[in-house]
């Protein structure tokens, strides 16, 4: 995975729109995520940057990303603003409150 760049957006239904950019809706390609806290989440193609972003007790699962690159989130972030920054090897998704913290 090669993804660089920021982007911000909000949870609409449930979705996050990530930048096209990062080539992530496109059929048969799996993107792993990983929770680290409450508050961020970081997707990647592979398990192993993963591993190394939430330790051996963190859960590695796969991530439902659509054809129009719109990742999938739990309910309760419905109208979260959302921070989006590529890292080269992982995304970084960062869910933060309506007043930016």
């Amino acid at each position: 995975m090669f993804a660089i760049g920021e982007a911000t957006g909000e949870v609409c239904r449930e979705k996050v729109q990530l930048p096209k950019s990062y080539g992530l809706g496109k059929k048969g390609k799996k993107t792993y995520g990983a929770w680290l806290g409450e508050q961020v989440l970081y997707l990647s193609d592979d398990a192993a940057p993963l591993r190394s972003k939430v330790g051996r007790s963190g859960r590695i699962f796969a991530a439902k990303i659509d054809a129009s690159s719109r990742l999938t989130v739990p309910e309760k972030y419905n109208g979260a603003e959302v921070r989006v920054s590529g890292r080269i090897s992982t995304i970084k998704v960062e869910f933060l409150k309506k007043d930016g913290s």
